[in-house]
């Protein structure tokens, strides 16, 4: 509390704050240093491998064996969540005990260590968050041959990245993924994954933009069994829910009508005061009236302040007929998806529910029938 505390206070965090910095540009430098001797490092849950004395390699026989196996799988024309459905079928777990995931087969596919090589400096650390270190941009990337004893060969280790480049559209490769109004927003009900976007039917007449779980794409509904959505019935969702959040006005109309709450709750207050100096309520009575009033301002002063952040003018709840973007990212903070229900959560916590359903498959009738 003394006038000098600030001061000392920022000193000191400057000297620890230069203190780290330099600890990090040293580690930095030992790291380097090492990879430029020809150290590497494995990791310790690497599947296949364990780290024995002296820093070498050992395979470990048994994994090895699923290794060599899911190559072979890969090769001879599975894919990666055929692979990983399998070794959970036949009660395979991974190096850390999990269930297999088609993106652990696709690592396991893509890591030279597999040949006997490695490369070193494929991720840094930078202001404690980890970062691809991709082309060398973060810093430089050291590659050993023949650094330890190999599970699969060298010619079927290129074979399968060979075969892994074609699977992938070469019009999607080095390309960024397109970004659409409800990216990133929608957070799946049953298992807590993000929903992303997803094209059914691409190049034909009956194409479909859907939302589907993650999660349930990449493992199956075994693992989440929530319902996927058009992205034309979400939209129309979102029309309904939002028309019925500005028509009903949840939580105060303006911020002049919630201050003018506030202004009448602290006239409760003030009575209520009033009340206790005339010995006409009990001190405990006063206490817990008080701070239920206390409790009902600070929530509406938290409403002003959401609205303040967000830029809401009286003029922006108006009704809408059409899909609009930027109502959605003005009012809505978080759309929960649950079995044929969404919901939408809006920026003071008011939550709207809808059922849906995405209706027959296809744009009409006998869609799917070839034309005479």
């Amino acid at each position: 509390m003394q006038p000098t505390s600030e001061l000392f206070l920022t000193i000191a965090a400057t000297i620890a704050e230069n203190d780290l910095e330099v600890d990090s540009k040293r580690q930095k430098w030992s790291i380097q240093h090492r990879f430029e001797n020809g150290w590497y490092s494995i990791g310790s849950s690497m599947y296949g491998f364990r780290m024995a004395a002296n820093n070498t390699v050992v395979i470990v026989p048994e994994q090895a064996e699923v290794v060599r196996c899911i190559y072979d799988m890969y090769i001879s024309g599975c894919g990666c969540l055929a692979i990983a459905k399998t070794l959970n079928e036949a009660g395979i777990p991974n190096g850390k005990g999990n269930p297999w995931r088609p993106n652990n087969i696709l690592q396991l596919i893509s890591n030279e260590k597999y040949m006997g090589d490695v490369m070193m400096g494929k991720s840094v650390r930078i202001d404690g968050a980890k970062c691809d270190n991709l082309d060398g941009r973060y810093g430089e990337r050291y590659y050993i041959e023949n650094a330890h004893d190999g599970i699969v060969s060298k010619e079927i280790f290129y074979r399968a990245q060979v075969i892994r480049q074609e699977r992938a559209n070469p019009k999607l490769v080095k390309q960024e993924h397109p970004s659409y109004p409800f990216t990133g927003m929608i957070v799946c009900g049953c298992c807590g994954s993000t929903f992303r976007h997803k094209v059914n039917n691409s190049g034909k007449k009956w194409r479909n933009d859907i939302w589907i779980c993650a999660r349930q794409e990449r493992q199956g509904r075994e693992q989440c069994d929530s319902t996927r959505i058009k992205d034309t019935i979400l939209q129309e969702k979102f029309i309904e829910a939002y028309n019925e959040f500005v028509t009903r006005r949840p939580q105060g109309d303006t911020i002049d009508a919630i201050q003018m709450v506030i202004r009448q709750l602290q006239q409760e207050e003030e009575k209520l005061a009033g009340l206790l100096m005339r010995k006409l309520t009990s001190d405990k009575a006063f206490r817990a009236e008080q701070q239920s009033i206390k409790a009902r301002i600070r929530e509406q002063q938290e409403y002003i302040r959401q609205l303040q952040r967000n830029n809401i003018r009286e003029s922006d709840y108006t009704t809408i007929t059409d899909f609009d973007e930027a109502k959605l990212k003005l009012f809505v903070e978080q759309i929960i998806m649950t079995p044929n229900h969404v919901t939408f959560r809006f920026f003071n916590g008011v939550e709207i529910t809808k059922e849906y359903t995405n209706g027959q498959p296809g744009n009409k009738p006998g869609w799917n029938k070839k034309e005479v």
